[in-house]
């Protein structure tokens, strides 16, 4: 490419992007005022991305000039200086912002959103706070010292009683200490869960605690009672076996049970005392139930005669569907199974959180469960539910369990991400905290249904962060940026736990790529989260891998680290990356600072 052509080709670059401005007046003329200026830029920005710039850049470097790598902050000031190097004058018609306008627009963006970082630090640090931070004080001040400058409370978990004592505690120490401490609260969203699990064949376990030399340490629990009796499970037992009433009527404290397990093995529980209606049993040995197996009761007085029954229901304290490739379960919402539906072949049925799904799901599109470790696709679709055939799963098959996630990447759920638990959540947000994070957004008008409700409950001064964990939330991305920039106080959070699963563990390191640079464009701040020196804060010592993510991080204006007993070591590790990474790194462009390792070339070779 000539000389002339790399103008030419940059001036009509120029164009475009300016003619991209004027079209989309309407939507800079939307957002807040504070963030007009910023909008534009942002339409610059995705102007210029809609062309594949390679050839261009290769052209600029190897004259020695701006190849627009970094331009995401200040993309006309960046073209105009490209073009004025090459000695085309060019100048907009309209104010545009300087490469240093750009940074402290960010700048002022992020201390109004997050606050002041920790001294010496310039990324603002996020921690979770675990449910004992509502007493625990000195683990507050720990992790203010430490390093933390934002606290984040998840309304998924706990109560009001708990978050409002996490603020005020939160609030008076970081006063005390002389440090900023804002105060995020993440909405719970619709979060599709499992809620109940009822596998096909009812069968289960129970046994004894014993220690590493075989010997015992506590026996196995079985509550016995019948389906009037339960109410509500009793937390302490291991196994919920159901029987005839008359027969439970029959059982007195130091009575027998005795029955063959499902092996042929003989059992025996010995009755200790009546709770939840119901009776608790020991038992110093392992035993596997199925229904219809013989349970005898074995009176302990001798003059009465023995009984016969047999098992109607049986159930484990914590139910699950071991799961295996090319299995097959039934989804359906509703609190029973749906009569008439042939479910022959089914390892068991889930019952989800958000049943309404079930009506915008379509057959052959994909399912994943517990943050992507099986997947599987839709294989019928009826008005009652869905079955699901597993493609993705480990050799031996992996339990799931109530309260696991499940992503429906690519089906088109009619669902807000503003839900009636959230609606109630939100008057409380308004009142104590600095800034409401919203879960599971998808569309543009889930911005909409958020601003309706803030508004309602008159918390305009609440900064937003929108938790970007869906595929269709990234695919949205800049639409629904310029919806939230209406607000004078915005950020991003990079939600990679189900942002992973939703586009694929391979895309997602390009995925949050993207995200640093749209939100860049328009001077947004950027929340780094999920996983970050996961495996310290849960056991004291990091992977290498995570290091190397904790440093990568440094280019977002915040890291998120989530709860574990060694927390405040993590936050402490993480300033020290930080502050590390700092020195060579800022966004995307290296530092050259003074390398200490290119003083070799002092000394003899």
């Amino acid at each position: 490419m000539s000389r002339a052509e790399l103008i030419n080709s940059l001036v009509d670059l120029y164009n475009e992007i300016l003619q991209a401005e004027k079209a989309h007046q309407n939507f800079i003329d939307s957002v807040h005022e504070d963030n007009r200026l910023s909008a534009a830029n942002l339409i610059h920005y995705l102007a210029l991305r809609r062309f594949d710039l390679r050839q261009i850049q290769d052209e600029l470097t190897d004259i020695g000039i701006s190849s627009l790598g970094r331009s995401e902050s200040c993309v006309i000031w960046s073209l105009e200086n490209v073009l004025n190097a090459l000695g085309k004058k060019v100048h907009s018609p309209t104010k545009h912002i300087s490469r240093n306008e750009g940074a402290e627009l960010l700048l002022r963006n992020t201390r109004r959103l997050l606050g002041e970082p920790h001294p010496g630090c310039h990324t603002s640090i996020m921690v979770t706070l675990p449910t004992e931070a509502a007493e625990n004080q000195k683990l507050l001040v720990d992790l203010l010292k430490a390093g933390m400058n934002v606290i984040r409370i998840n309304c998924a978990h706990d109560s009001p009683d708990v978050w409002i004592r996490m603020i005020e505690n939160s609030r008076r120490l970081s006063q005390e200490l002389g440090y900023s401490c804002k105060i995020v609260m993440d909405l719970p969203g619709p979060k599709l869960r499992i809620v109940a699990i009822d596998p096909s064949v009812k069968a289960c376990f129970f046994r004894p605690l014993r220690d590493p030399f075989g010997r015992i340490i506590e026996p196995a629990k079985v509550w016995i009672g019948n389906d009037e009796s339960m109410a509500d499970p009793i937390l302490e037992a291991d196994l919920f076996l159901k029987f005839d009433k008359e027969w439970i009527d029959g059982l007195k404290v130091g009575d027998v049970v005795r029955f063959f397990d499902a092996r042929g093995k003989a059992r025996t529980l010995r009755i200790d005392h009546v709770v939840e209606r119901g009776w608790l049993s020991y038992s110093t040995q392992t035993g596997y139930l199925k229904e219809g197996i013989v349970f005898v009761h074995l009176p302990d007085s001798p003059e009465l005669p023995q009984r016969a029954t047999t098992l109607k229901s049986l159930s484990p304290q914590q139910p699950f569907l071991l799961v295996k490739k090319n299995d097959r379960l039934w989804i359906q919402g509703g609190q029973s199974p749906i009569k008439g539906i042939k479910q022959e072949g089914m390892v068991g049925t889930l019952w989800i959180s958000q049943p309404q799904i079930l009506h915008d799901v379509k057959v052959d599109e994909p399912i994943w469960f517990d943050d992507g470790k099986i997947g599987g696709r839709i294989l019928q679709c009826t008005d009652d539910g869905a079955a699901v055939e597993i493609t993705h799963a480990p050799s031996k098959g992996l339990k799931l369990r109530v309260d696991r996630g499940i992503n429906l990447p690519v089906s088109d759920l009619k669902i807000s991400a503003i839900t009636d638990q959230d609606l109630k959540i939100l008057s409380f947000i308004g009142k104590h905290a600095d800034a409401v994070g919203i879960s599971f957004l998808r569309i543009p008008s889930d911005i909409d249904d958020l601003e309706k409700a803030l508004n309602y409950e008159s918390t305009q001064n609440l900064g937003i962060i929108l938790k970007i964990e869906t595929r269709k939330a990234f695919e949205n991305l800049p639409l629904i940026l310029l919806k939230a920039m209406k607000n004078r106080s915005v950020g991003v959070m990079i939600a990679r736990g189900d942002l992973a699963v939703e586009c694929g563990y391979e895309r997602l390191a390009e995925v949050q790529e993207e995200i640093l640079w749209i939100s860049e464009a328009a001077h947004i701040p950027v929340i780094w989260a999920t996983q970050v020196l996961e495996s310290l804060a849960k056991t004291g010592i990091p992977s290498r891998a995570e290091v190397t993510d904790a440093a990568m991080a440094q280019r977002s204006e915040c890291v998120m680290l989530n709860k574990g007993p060694y927390i405040v070591e993590a936050v402490k590790s993480l300033v020290d990356i930080l502050k590390r990474m700092e020195t060579h790194q800022r966004k995307k462009r290296s530092m050259l600072r003074k390398l200490h390792i290119a003083g070799l070339l002092n000394q003899p070779l």
